[in-house]
């Protein structure tokens, strides 16, 4: 794959917190790693060599609160997510292009057994679209979105069964560019939005 990935992992704490690192792949097989995070310190795992050529989503589990962001690298730019802390059974993505963009849903199932996925696209102009899915269990799922939404702007709603996890990962200039953000879970009435430029 084109892509150099790394799991960060900041242990702000003044002890050791012990972190367990597992990988879902895209046939529902998983490979978990443990490692000592030392206090006051950072950590990173580099995925490619733990899970090479892999699509993957990863679950970080520690016996201490930690934080866990998730950089990805490619040609001369990348992108990075900051983890969410739990699965749920809706998630809301505001942005999504497919005009002079490829845009991927990532669908993470960390659940045993089989999910029902239900996703609709909200365009900004035009009905919604509706599709379904079923994400294996222990498995992550790629959702190319230009194959349902062509060259539109649009924003996603995802609702399972069970709980599961979504990010949207957005690749211009000929995948030369990009960026991928997790989604919400909850809506809210007021939100605060700190970068513009």
């Amino acid at each position: 794959k084109p892509f150099d990935t790394w799991i960060l992992i900041q242990n702000p704490n003044a002890t050791v917190a012990n972190a367990k690192v597992t990988f879902f792949k895209e046939d529902g097989t998983t490979a978990a790693y443990t490692y000592p995070i030392a206090a006051n310190s950072r950590f990173s795992v580099y995925a490619n060599q733990l899970v090479p050529d892999s699509a993957f989503s990863t679950k970080i589990e520690a016996d201490q609160p930690v934080l866990v962001e998730r950089a990805m690298y490619f040609g001369f730019d990348g992108h990075d997510s900051v983890g969410v802390n739990a699965p749920n059974r809706s998630w809301y993505l505001p942005d999504g292009m497919t005009r002079n963009a490829d845009t991927w849903l990532l669908l993470m199932n960390p659940n045993s057994g089989s999910v029902p996925v239900r996703i609709t696209f909200l365009k900004e102009e035009g009905p919604p679209v509706v599709k379904e899915f079923t994400l294996k269990g222990t498995s992550r799922l790629n959702v190319f979105t230009n194959e349902f939404v062509p060259n539109t702007r649009f924003s996603i709603v995802v609702e399972s069964d069970s709980p599961v996890v979504a990010e949207r990962a957005t690749y211009t200039q000929a995948g030369r560019s990009g960026d991928g953000k997790p989604g919400s879970w909850f809506l809210a009435r007021r939100w605060y939005a700190a970068e513009g430029f």
